[in-house]
């Protein structure tokens, strides 16, 4: 997936309670990128290609050509359900 399409997919979700997951190519799982108490914080393109992702515990480093989907899962306060995905 392009840099600036996975920056364009995370960028609405910075900041909210929630949980964001990549998909990567040729792997059966999910790569969590923050949780419910450490939230998505900011989101860049590096000049290398490379995306950077920031959160209250520091910061990771991914290449988006790896990226197959990119999973947004909302968590609703208590009682109300689960949130909305993407």
């Amino acid at each position: 997936m392009d840099g600036k399409v996975v920056i364009s997919l995370l960028e609405p979700v910075i900041g909210e309670r929630g949980q964001v997951r990549l998909v990567l190519e040729g792997l059966s799982s999910r790569w969590t990128l923050n949780d419910l108490e450490h939230p998505l914080l900011g989101v860049r393109l590096r000049p290398d290609g490379l995306v950077e992702t920031s959160h209250d515990r520091g910061w990771e480093v991914f290449d988006p050509a790896g990226v197959v989907a990119v999973e947004w899962v909302a968590w609703a306060w208590e009682g109300e359900g689960d949130g909305p995905y993407l």
